[in-house]
């Protein structure tokens, strides 16, 4: 079946990766796709005064630590009978999540308060937004199971950003067996709803269109609501499609999405 054949998989332990893994092997296995693990090994003792023998012993533990994380990584996928790759990289996880990127067509990650840990607490969704030439897969980190076969929301405002996610949405939403254009209705930008039912339509994908329930007053939890009413297993948006200034000064959709995504979350900027 048609679908992303590459999917990228932030390998750090966190709390966050039993919801990624349970979230890329759905998509590997509905997809006949390989997932490609990457794992990044930080610097021990970055800015600290370590001896050599002090810091030889960190980097010892640091590499038993990778073993122990690929060995994880490795049952999971083999009970979901997933084709995977491993990739290490010394260095920062988000430069080695880029680094891969361009030969990847979706990249599964966690929401922003929740990834990471230790030496790697960063807004990693948010960066890999904005930086990564491919949509992101925000898996919320309580995920323990994900259809990606059931019903699909696009969350639609008109603009060229929810225009692209569903564009690039495409190869998925064929396989949903509903899907719903949910707008704000105070929210529209340049493209009606029917025109993106109407491009849905022209790939072979019927919709519906719906609106989010007192959309004009907090569209991010209409949104989450409808979500909820239309009984949806994930949802595609587009990604900042007001400045980031005006988002983090006024609040917006897209920040609260990264940070709470109430189902799987396509998005891409």
């Amino acid at each position: 079946m048609n679908g992303p054949k590459r999917i990228l998989l932030p390998s750090h332990r966190d709390h966050g990766l039993d919801a990624r893994l349970t979230v890329a092997a759905c998509l590997a296995q509905q997809f006949a796709s390989t997932l490609e693990c990457v794992y990044a090994h930080v610097p021990p003792g970055a800015g600290q005064a370590i001896s050599a023998g002090g810091m030889e012993r960190l980097v010892e533990e640091e590499d038993r630590e990778a073993a122990r994380l690929r060995r994880t990584v490795e049952s999971q996928l083999s009970e979901d009978a997933a084709r995977w790759t491993w990739h290490p990289h010394r260095g920062n996880i988000v430069d080695a999540i880029i680094e891969h990127a361009p030969m990847t067509d979706l990249i599964v990650a966690s929401p922003m308060i929740e990834s990471g840990g230790g030496s790697m607490v960063e807004p990693i969704a948010e960066l890999l937004l904005l930086r990564a030439p491919a949509p992101l897969m925000i898996a919320p980190t309580d995920t323990d199971a994900f259809d990606c076969t059931g019903t699909a929301m696009i969350a639609w405002n008109g603009s060229a950003e929810s225009a692209r996610a569903m564009r690039l949405a495409l190869p998925i939403l064929r396989a949903a067996s509903d899907v719903h254009l949910v707008t704000a209705a105070a929210d529209i930008r340049r493209f009606a709803a029917q025109d993106a039912a109407d491009y849905l339509r022209d790939h072979g994908i019927e919709s519906r269109i719906e609106t989010a329930e007192d959309g004009g007053k907090n569209a991010a939890k209409a949104l989450c609501k409808s979500a909820e009413s239309l009984g949806a297993d994930y949802i595609v948006m587009g990604g900042y499609s007001r400045s980031r200034v005006n988002e983090f000064i006024f609040g917006g959709v897209t920040r609260h999405m990264l940070r709470h995504p109430p189902l799987p979350l396509f998005i891409v900027h």
